[in-house]
């Protein structure tokens, strides 16, 4: 019977036992007593860096933990890898092999890749991936406004949404260079606003998107 009442504490458990684990696997196998080495050791192995000895815990971990993990994994109905306990020595070889960036880049075949050996061309994201990347982009784009406009949360919704657009299209370099807009805005002068929305290159780049924006304003 599984004691864990969701996938959560089940893996806060997972994460608290493999620390304890590590330090008892190191200070008895390896004979290392200095708990300031033990500790970095520690950080090492939560970054991925790959080690021999790192191999030769998670394989000990695993097993250790594999008839604990099992019970929980069939009766919280966790689908990803069912039964697959050996997922994060995957994960660990594949970091080191693939490397990560941040950013898009050609792999050695010419194809743009992103992450961890992502392809982008064949595979590119899925809707969740696409979901959480936009959660991030609009947090991004508030705590820039929030930088800019320190009121923002007390500003008419309607405004909100099309201060979070732009700054979400430009990038905050950019969207300061709109100064008789930012201007406008402080003053809360809704003409203005308008104004300098229409006449700006970006409207012309994207007429369909800045007609809605100004009409999001002339609902204010």
């Amino acid at each position: 019977m599984c004691k864990y009442k969701s996938l959560s504490d089940f893996f806060d458990f997972y994460l608290l036992k493999r620390k304890i684990l590590f330090f008892e696997w190191f200070k008895y196998k390896e004979n290392i007593k200095d708990v300031d080495l033990l500790q970095r050791l520690y950080f090492e192995f939560e970054l991925g860096f790959m080690k021999k000895k790192f191999y030769e815990f998670l394989f000990y971990f695993h097993k250790f933990f594999c008839n604990e993990y099992l019970e929980c994994v069939e009766e919280l109905d966790f689908k990803l890898c069912k039964g697959d306990f050996m997922i994060e020595i995957y994960k660990d070889f594949l970091r080191e092999v693939e490397g990560l960036k941040l950013k898009p880049y050609r792999d050695t075949q010419g194809i743009l890749t992103i992450g961890y050996g992502r392809n982008l061309e064949s595979r590119g994201i899925n809707l969740t991936e696409a979901e959480l990347m936009l959660n991030r982009d609009v947090n991004d784009a508030i705590a820039n406004l929030l930088d800019i406009f320190p009121n923002f949360f007390s500003m008419p919704e309607n405004l909100r949404i099309v201060l979070v657009s732009m700054m979400f299209n430009l990038g905050k370099e950019k969207f300061l260079s709109f100064k008789k807009f930012i201007e406008a805005v402080k003053r809360g002068n809704k003409q203005a606003m308008v104004y300098e929305l229409l006449n700006s290159k970006r409207a012309k780049q994207l007429p369909d998107r800045v007609e809605r924006e100004k009409y999001l304003l002339l609902k204010i």
